[in-house]
């Protein structure tokens, strides 16, 4: 196993990418399911950041929104599981940003009693 079993990962859907997989007849209902759930968690992701405009408020935890956007990097630009998923994954972390934008913004002011977490918001998202 290498790091991350990055190489075993690869080969194992080698044939995701083809032209033609092995089982392309079945390569529909998950593609199906990726599209779906990546537009109902946009329209999530969407509403959130219209929510937390409107509060002036941050509407995703703070370690959600931290795990959420680390994992769509790793699998939307690392990994990267086909093309469906990279242009899903893609416009989620687009949506991430607005969520981060409120975050930083805003979440300040609801940290005021904690002014080293209100003021290093940015920061605790980066790391």
């Amino acid at each position: 196993m290498r790091f991350f079993a990055l190489e075993e990962w690869a080969a194992a859907n080698a044939a995701y990418d083809a032209d033609r997989p092995p089982y392309w007849h079945a390569k529909v209902v998950p593609d199906a399911f990726t599209a779906l759930s990546g537009i109902l968690w946009s329209a999530s992701y969407i509403f959130m950041a219209k929510k937390g405009f409107k509060d002036q408020s941050y509407s995703m935890p703070i370690i959600c929104l931290c795990l959420n956007v680390a994992r769509e990097t790793v699998f939307g630009f690392i990994y990267r599981p086909g093309l469906l998923n990279q242009v899903v994954f893609a416009q989620w972390m687009i949506a991430d940003a607005f969520l981060v934008y409120t975050t930083v913004n805003y979440g300040k002011h609801q940290w005021k009693e904690h002014p080293m977490i209100a003021n290093s918001l940015g920061l605790i998202l980066i790391l």
